[in-house]
């Protein structure tokens, strides 16, 4: 995940320096609240997507594919989804961490590093 999140970051920047659109990578999280596992992760309600002046997309392994990011793999149905404005990556399947509770942001699982 910091992998992406470092991407997410140099992509942001870029979007702030030519305030163009098409910079950003991935596709909309709006194009795809059709594809099953995005609805059951949307239902969590970690955040909102249709809030204004964010830019949430959702990455999978072609675009990790593109962005030269090989050596990370998804597994099959999973997805980043990634939110430019605050460079927030979310990732659909979580991870549970050793008391049983999943995490989705990458900023939670920072947290918890900095804890142990």
């Amino acid at each position: 995940m910091l992998l992406v999140q470092a991407k997410v970051k140099t992509i942001s920047s870029e979007y702030i320096l030519e305030e163009k659109e098409d910079v950003l990578q991935g596709t909309k999280i709006s194009e795809m609240k059709e594809n099953e596992e995005i609805q059951n992760f949307l239902e969590k309600d970690l955040f909102d997507a249709e809030e204004k002046n964010k830019k949430y997309y959702v990455w999978d392994q072609t675009t990790l594919q593109e962005q030269d990011l090989t050596q990370v793999n998804l597994e099959e149905g999973t997805y980043y989804i990634v939110e430019y404005t605050d460079n927030e990556v979310y990732y659909t399947q979580g991870f549970t961490y050793a008391d049983g509770t999943t995490y989705y942001e990458i900023s939670d699982i920072e947290k918890l590093e900095a804890e142990e």
